[in-house]
């Protein structure tokens, strides 16, 4: 399983508000902008698990392009042989204050 991502306008801002709010005894309750920053891969985990993939499970990050390299990583595995099929998927996330408002 390859999975393409983009976390649109998530940045130091964010990953700071991030652990002011945590350090403030709000850590039980996680705003929707934080909730995927801490791990980016646990997306493709979390689809592979309940798709029930036993195999690889890979997480492109680079920005705008992440779901055409996940594809062309998907490719290389199956021209290589290595894997036989590929589930491959993308995503943007613009997830951030400027969307919540």
């Amino acid at each position: 399983m390859f999975f393409g991502i983009s976390v649109g306008n998530i940045g130091e801002k964010t990953y700071q508000d991030s652990i002011i709010h945590a350090n403030s005894n709000h850590y039980k309750s996680i705003p929707i902008p934080f909730a995927h920053s801490a791990n980016y891969h646990s997306i493709t985990s979390a689809i592979g698990h309940f798709l029930g993939v036993n195999g690889i499970t890979k997480t492109i990050t680079t920005g705008c392009t992440s779901s055409l390299e996940a594809i062309q990583d998907a490719m290389v595995y199956l021209k290589s042989g290595v894997i036989d099929i590929a589930i491959v998927g993308g995503s943007d996330s613009p997830v951030g204050k400027v969307a919540d408002r």
